[in-house]
């Protein structure tokens, strides 16, 4: 049975789908403010992407430090914005935005087992939260919430990670729910799938640490209406078998989007994959979209969609350290209407009318309400006159010049606005 969401986000479906038939390419964007890997991230109802932690490296020592920071990133402003730090230095934690506005996270290696906390993006704050009862470290559990129940489901994790809690945010509390079929399991891709209800992990490291498993190709499936686990069809190819791997769902056509990772567990290490694949959910079926990332492949960073359908690849490690890499795969911000103002600053990017063009040079555009943007004397601010043309675009014509109110203006006609008597309809009469 389809479950009810929540909450209902408002996205501009016309554009993304207009946006999404394009062709798609990788394209660079604003660099990250520090070079990160192994960090956390997510989006939020309106596309601002958030990264928090991770690890990084400075000039001074060869060693790769824990990170205790937070940006927010707005594709209409091309620029990143520090937030409030979540106050723990960690490293390969999770993140995942919920219904209710806010954003839960646990910090990863460094941070306190099972560690979870809440960030209000309204107040720029954070809030602790009852503790995972997990067994593992909390290197890189897959944490993903489910949009219709609002649970936020914790699954694996480096050592016993097998397991798979959730959280109530409505009672502070967790349950326990079935375990993923491979035995342990973390760094994998975690997504929810609106189409189908369900929760889908996308290949990862299927063991307990690095001695105990390698990469796998699975694709792990939860349901939660029947409270079931099943497999779907295996990531094809020869880099099939992938770990630490950049995956996001798009909200545009509903598939979820893979790049890069490796087969090698430790930090850094090659392969480094450059290959762009989707899954459709629904079809079980992959896709490899043949396109390169023109700045070669990188493991070890954030994925996420903005509001137009574009896929953001973020920090991450190519073989140098922890880099500060920025691309997105995508058509960058759309124009729909073809006008010359992108959906960032049109008020309608589906109406080509709408615009922030202001033609007549009057100093208000069709946005701020011009309704005649060729004549100069027609604005907002315009004065009305008797002239059978709506001056100051209140949706009235000549109004003020019908004092009878016989429905003649002295400009069509009135011979006599005192009087209603007296205007083209009414009929002569011998009366001097």
């Amino acid at each position: 049975m389809r479950r009810i969401p929540l909450t209902f986000a408002v996205v501009c479906f016309t554009t993304l789908m207009a946006a999404s038939a394009m062709a798609q390419s990788w394209q660079s964007s604003t660099p990250a403010p520090v070079p990160m890997s192994q960090l956390s991230i997510a989006a939020d109802d309106d596309g601002r992407i958030y990264v928090f932690n991770g690890k990084t490296q400075y000039s001074f020592s060869p060693l790769l430090f824990g990170l205790d920071c937070a940006f927010r990133f707005d594709i209409c402003t091309g620029s990143w914005e520090t937030i409030s730090f979540p106050g723990w230095t960690t490293y390969g934690g999770g993140a995942a935005h919920h219904p209710d506005g806010d954003i839960y996270w646990t910090g990863g290696l460094t941070g306190s087992p099972g560690l979870l906390k809440r960030y209000d993006i309204d107040s720029n704050s954070w809030s602790t939260l009852t503790p995972a009862p997990t067994a593992t470290n909390s290197y890189k559990p897959a944490i993903v919430v489910d949009e219709y129940s609002g649970l936020v489901h914790w699954i694996g994790g480096e050592d016993f990670g097998s397991e798979h809690n959730a959280y109530n945010p409505l009672t502070d509390s967790w349950s326990s729910f079935p375990a993923a079929p491979l035995v342990g399991g973390f760094g994998q891709g975690a997504v929810f799938d609106p189409a189908t209800g369900n929760i889908i992990l996308i290949t990862g490291w299927a063991g307990n640490n690095e001695e105990t498993g390698a990469a796998t190709n699975a694709v792990q499936i939860y349901d939660p209406d029947t409270n079931n686990w099943s497999l779907g069809a295996s990531m094809p190819g020869g880099t099939g078998f992938r770990y630490m791997h950049s995956v996001a769902a798009n909200p545009a056509d509903g598939l979820i989007y893979v790049f890069g990772g490796s087969e090698n567990y430790f930090d850094g290490n090659p392969s480094f994959y450059n290959d762009t694949w989707t899954y459709n959910p629904t079809t079980n079926v992959w896709t490899n979209l043949s396109v390169l990332n023109p700045q070669g492949g990188n493991r070890e960073a954030g994925g996420a969609f903005d509001q137009f359908g574009n896929f953001h690849v973020i920090g991450g490690n190519d073989g140098g350290g922890p880099t500060d890499r920025h691309e997105f795969y995508g058509n960058g911000i759309p124009d729909a209407d073809g006008e010359g103002d992108d959906a960032c600053s049109d008020c309608d990017d589906n109406d080509a009318f709408l615009n922030n063009n202001d033609a007549d040079n009057d100093g208000v555009s069709t946005c701020d309400g011009d309704c005649d943007d060729s004549d100069a004397s027609i604005n907002p601010g315009a004065t009305e006159v008797c002239d059978g043309v709506d001056n100051d675009c209140d949706g009235a014509i000549d109004e003020g010049f019908d004092q009878d109110n016989d429905g003649w203006t002295t400009c069509a006609g009135d011979c006599d606005d005192n009087n209603p008597n007296a205007n083209p309809d009414c009929p002569d009469i011998c009366n001097g």
